[in-house]
């Protein structure tokens, strides 16, 4: 089994979707790092979890940067932006955490006042 643990950087708001009545959530994490000859390079890896996490949903947007663990898979797709084979990483999400603080806390405090349910939710899935 591979395992892979990546910190990054939601490139868009994560989703819920549903195929063959299985719902699942998806979202891709970018992890950008400085060569030594000054460039970056931004490594994508595309997420998704089939357990619940539509509580999270609201705090998984685009810009948020998150700890991600669970099972890794490599894929070759065809890219329409060069025409040529590139491989992918894909990640079964097992583990999630969000690094550093919310950049409003008084806002997020509000928002889970006002949702009492999805707050206790949260709670619930707290480690400790």
């Amino acid at each position: 089994m591979l395992q892979l643990s990546i910190i990054g950087n939601l490139g868009a708001d994560a989703e819920k979707k549903e195929k063959n009545g299985k719902q699942f959530f998806t979202f891709r994490v970018a992890h950008s790092e400085k060569l030594q000859d000054g460039t970056e390079r931004t490594i994508w890896v595309s997420c998704l979890s089939s357990r619940d996490i539509s509580a999270l949903l609201p705090f998984l947007t685009k810009g948020t940067r998150v700890y991600c663990s669970g099972r890794a898979s490599v894929r070759v797709f065809s890219s329409p932006a060069t025409h040529q084979f590139e491989a992918g990483i894909d990640l079964s999400v097992e583990r999630i955490e969000f690094c550093g603080q919310p950049i409003n806390r008084e806002s997020v405090k509000a928002w889970l006042e006002k949702n009492p349910e999805t707050a206790n939710a949260i709670y619930n899935e707290l480690p400790f």
